[in-house]
């Protein structure tokens, strides 16, 4: 039994960030899945994106076919298949789960991919592009998410906010004053994890620009938190160098001169922050169990679907083709033949029944 699923991407190990938001931009356009749509190569589809990722996941009855169509179409855009990875059917699964569970990131185990894919899913659903097999398995990964929630793991590894403090530290400015430019979901992760290593911070957003301006002559650092679709946010030149890390994705500082510039890429190709194996063994056996899960249910849908088609198929031949063919035979030569024929789709039926129990 395979998965009617495909996941196309790119993450932080094949492409920029800019080039992962320029592939993000081909996922969200609508005129994409609309015309696969009218090929019939997908039902449903969801847009993923996070700082160190860019994901569509297709719902398709051909997954394979329906995953060189979109390769296809991005290697017109300019994309590479170098740049890109893909999956299809069972692979496309564990690579889902797997992903949405931190087990494919920087930081293994990091909360923040699972909260992106079930947005992505939200999102879709309120789109209206989520079909029947994708909610089933939106399902699925919510509780995935739910149980790797309750397991409470170490908190060290979190994330990109963990790569940020490293770095820091690395630059030996830990007793520095740091300015966390952003107050969404990125600049509060940063101001806490710079909070529990007890570093000095402040957090401004765009209704703070003059207090912010004021607090930089005596800052060390700055870091930019927020997710502009393009680069917009200057700093003015100071009389010594300073640094600013850019979490964006794409690039959200467009000029900064003088300052020392650390990209989200750079932060990224720093070493993997790797769970315990305890813990990393624990979200396998979440995986596991997901997968499962999964298996079961779209198996016994594939069944129920044979079982339909196949009762279809006995009512229409009984009703609608056997009757001209039997013409002008003898009654109970048709008769017999009728009977023999309805024996043969009985047992039919009986065999698929028995295989989904």
């Amino acid at each position: 039994m395979s998965f009617p699923l495909a996941v196309v991407g790119a993450n932080y190990r094949e492409l920029s960030s800019t080039q992962r938001a320029a592939l993000f931009a081909q996922f969200s356009n609508p005129q994409l899945a609309q015309a696969l749509k009218s090929m019939q190569a997908i039902s449903g589809s969801a847009a993923i994106f996070t700082c160190s990722r860019a994901e569509w996941v297709v719902s398709a009855k051909q997954p394979r076919w329906t995953m060189d169509l979109v390769l296809g179409f991005l290697l017109k855009q300019g994309f590479s298949l170098k740049q890109l990875h893909h999956h299809c059917g069972l692979a496309a699964m564990d690579y889902l789960v797997h992903m949405s569970l931190g087990l494919d990131s920087v930081a293994e185990g990091e909360p923040a991919v699972s909260r992106q894919v079930v947005k992505a899913f939200q999102t879709a659903h309120k789109e209206g592009t989520c079909d029947e097999p994708l909610r089933r398995i939106w399902k699925q990964l919510e509780l995935a998410i739910n149980r790797r929630r309750s397991l409470k793991l170490d908190k060290r590894n979190q994330g990109v906010q963990t790569l940020v403090v490293n770095k820091l530290k690395e630059l030996n400015l830990g007793d520095g004053h740091i300015l966390v430019w952003g107050k969404g979901q990125i600049g509060m992760a940063v101001c806490a994890a710079l909070q529990a290593a007890e570093l000095s911070h402040a957090g401004f957003g765009r209704k703070d620009g003059a207090a912010f301006e004021a607090a930089l002559p005596s800052a060390q650092a700055v870091v930019v938190c927020t997710g502009a679709p393009a680069p917009y946010f200057s700093l003015p030149k100071m009389c010594a160098p300073k640094l600013c890390i850019d979490l964006g994705s794409p690039e959200q500082v467009l000029q900064a001169p003088g300052w020392e510039k650390i990209k989200l890429d750079d932060l990224l190709a720093s070493p993997l922050l790797h769970l315990c194996h305890t813990d990393r063994q624990l979200l396998e056996n979440i995986a596991q169990q997901t997968l499962e899960t999964l298996h079961a249910q779209f198996g016994q849908k594939a069944h129920s679907l044979v079982l339909a088609n196949l009762s279809t198929l006995k009512t229409n031949f009984m009703q609608k083709e056997l009757p001209p063919l039997l013409e002008g035979l003898p009654p109970q030569r048709s008769l017999a033949i009728r009977r023999a024929i309805a024996r043969l789709s009985h047992d039919t039926i009986c065999i698929v029944k028995e295989s989904e129990k």
